[in-house]
């Protein structure tokens, strides 16, 4: 049986993202992509419409942690952004050489 967020990420089909590198998905069902090209995070809903959810300097991998904060390996700056739910950007980390995968 595949889990709910799996079977909402086949669902998507979504225009328009810029050198989209790996997404990941909330409970909710919203899609969130890094949108390398543009340096954006991109917000998309279950009815594929797009929007800025923060925005950072090449953002690569994503993953959510604790409290529903969205952390980000910051690529070019060689640091760990982590998002609020509402997209309030801060440093989580620094001085790591172009994070890019992360996990919790």
């Amino acid at each position: 049986m595949k889990s709910r967020v799996a079977v909402g990420l086949q669902r998507w089909l979504v225009a328009g993202l810029i050198a989209s590198l790996p997404a990941t998905a909330t409970s909710a069902e919203f899609l969130f992509a890094s949108n390398y090209g543009n340096g954006t995070i991109a917000k998309v809903d279950p009815g594929g419409s797009v929007s800025t959810f923060a925005g950072l300097y090449t953002p690569w991998g994503m993953a959510f942690g604790p409290g529903g904060y969205l952390y980000v390996g910051n690529y070019t700056a060689s640091t760990i952004a982590r998002i609020s739910p509402g997209g309030s950007v801060s440093t989580f980390v620094s001085g790591l050489h172009a994070p890019r995968a992360l996990a919790f």
